[in-house]
C-alpha cells in the first residue's frame, strides 16, 4: 500500500517507503515527484463551504466516502471480535503488524478466496459452531489486501499473476486462463 510521501522507483517499481529498499538497492531510481515531506502536500479543496452554529467553516462531506457506514449493523462488532479471537491464536508479528497483514503471494490469495466460500456456504447453510458470517468478511478483506498487493507489484514490474481464474477442482485448469491443457 503506497502512503504520501512514498517515493517509487520508475525503473523497478519498488516502493522506497520500505526502510529495507532504498535508492541505492536500484541505479536507475528517479524521484516520483510525489511529496517528499509532510510539510509539502495541499489540502484538498471541494470548493463548497459548510458553516456551522458556532461559526467554523469546513469544506462539505459531498462525494466523500463516509466510513462510519459500515459501523450500522452487526457485523463490525462481529468482525472485530473474530479479528481479536484470530490474535490470539495467531499472534501478531510485531506490535501493530497482524499476522494475516504478512500474506503476499498468490498462494495466500487463493487461500483467503477458498476460507471465504467455505464459510459463505457454511453461514448459508446456517452453521452456527462459528461465527462464519464474520469469517467471511475476515477472508475477503484478506483476499482484497493481497490482490491489492499483487496489483501493485505487477503494475511495477513484468511479472504477471492472473487473479481472475480459481482452479477448476480436480484438474490442472483455472477459469480464465489463455493456455489450457
Amino acid at each position: 500500500m503506497r502512503n504520501l510521501g512514498d517515493e517509487i522507483c520508475d525503473n523497478c517499481g519498488k516502493i522506497l517507503f520500505d526502510p529495507n529498499v532504498t535508492p541505492n538497492d536500484c541505479p536507475g531510481f528517479k524521484p516520483t515527484g510525489r511529496y517528499k515531506n509532510m510539510s509539502d502536500y495541499q489540502i484538498k479543496d471541494s470548493g463548497k463551504r459548510e458553516e456551522f452554529s458556532g461559526g467554523m467553516v469546513r469544506d462539505t462531506n459531498e462525494n466523500k466516502i463516509d466510513y462510519t457506514n459500515v459501523l450500522h449493523g452487526p457485523m463490525f462488532k462481529r468482525w472485530a471480535q473474530h479479528l481479536t479471537k484470530a490474535k490470539a491464536k495467531y499472534p501478531d508479528q510485531a506490535p501493530g503488524v497482524p499476522n494475516w497483514t504478512l500474506a503476499k503471494g498468490e498462494a495466500e490469495y487463493h487461500r483467503f478466496r477458498e476460507s471465504a466460500l467455505r464459510h459463505f456456504i457454511q453461514w448459508w447453510e446456517g452453521n452456527v459452531d462459528e461465527d462464519h458470517a464474520a469469517a467471511v468478511f475476515f477472508n475477503i478483506n484478506g483476499a482484497e489486501f493481497v490482490r491489492e498487493n499483487l496489483k501493485s507489484q505487477q503494475a511495477s514490474s513484468e511479472a504477471s499473476v492472473d487473479l481472475r481464474g480459481t482452479w477448476v477442482p480436480g484438474t490442472l485448469i483455472r477459469i480464465g486462463d489463455k493456455d489450457k491443457n
